[in-house]
């Protein structure tokens, strides 16, 4: 259950870090199901304990700025930058992405509540149905990123609004980006 640590992308390439950010948001959210799995089997342990506190230090951190910087930095870029022709789609596309942000958002408050009570040793069975959900949810969501958000980005985004991308990422976790000498 324990999450193995993976080198992460760095802020000057932030398309790269939204994209990497993905593989983890999903590793951390199958763990969700393995934890109520473990506890069915064994109730709550000191590893059932550590596996929801790091859930949750996931999600609250670096899981909600993905959030974060897409709605405040990506998808203002790419309805800034999209062609006249593509504006409609990359709307709704945007639309339903934020929708699922809201939705996603909703469906980890109530599950935050379910680990914080494991976390703290309580001997609570974990809903399974509400588990997979979270986890079928991220799973749609971020595969409609993969194939039609990041691609769209790939293509339309100029050098100039992903370097203020990264710098505007940069900022929000209080990191300095290299310049370039």
């Amino acid at each position: 259950m324990k999450p193995l640590s993976m080198p992460a992308a760095g802020c000057e390439h932030p398309l790269e870090l939204l994209d990497a950010c993905h593989e983890r948001i999903l590793r951390f959210a199958e763990m969700i199901p393995k934890i109520g799995r473990h506890v069915a089997a064994k109730g709550v342990d000191e590893e059932v304990r550590q596996a929801a506190l790091s859930v949750i230090r996931y999600f609250d951190g670096a899981g909600a700025r993905h959030h974060i910087d897409e709605e405040q930095d990506l998808f203002p870029a790419l309805l800034r930058c999209a062609p006249p022709e593509e504006l409609g789609v990359l709307q709704r596309l945007v639309r339903r992405l934020r929708q699922d942000h809201r939705e996603l958002d909703a469906l980890w408050s109530a599950m935050r509540v379910r680990l914080q009570r494991l976390a703290e040793g309580t001997e609570t069975p974990l809903d399974a149905y509400a588990a997979d959900a979270f986890v079928e949810h991220y799973h749609r969501h971020i595969a409609l990123e993969e194939t039609e958000l990041l691609p769209l980005a790939n293509r339309l985004l100029d050098g100039a609004a992903v370097a203020a991308m990264g710098a505007s990422m940069a900022a929000r976790r209080g990191v300095v980006l290299k310049t370039a000498s």
